[in-house]
């Protein structure tokens, strides 16, 4: 399990990274990896799944707990 959460943290980081060049920079680091293809949509989709898988349970659980 400890592999797969940190191949889930690298895939958010270079989201955030992504994210970072494109609001700072207009400069897309996958475009330029990967070009415009198919292989583009699925590394986004990727990258979205393991943000979800992230920020979800600790959605939830903020949401349950009580002050």
């Amino acid at each position: 399990m400890k592999l797969f959460d940190t191949i889930i943290f690298i895939l958010v980081l270079l989201g955030g990274l992504n994210w970072t060049l494109v609001g700072l920079m207009n400069t897309n680091l996958f475009v330029l990896i990967f070009g415009e293809t198919m292989l583009l949509n699925l590394i986004y989709l990727v990258v979205t799944i393991a943000t979800v898988y992230v920020v979800l349970p600790r959605l939830t659980s903020s949401m349950t707990t009580t002050s």
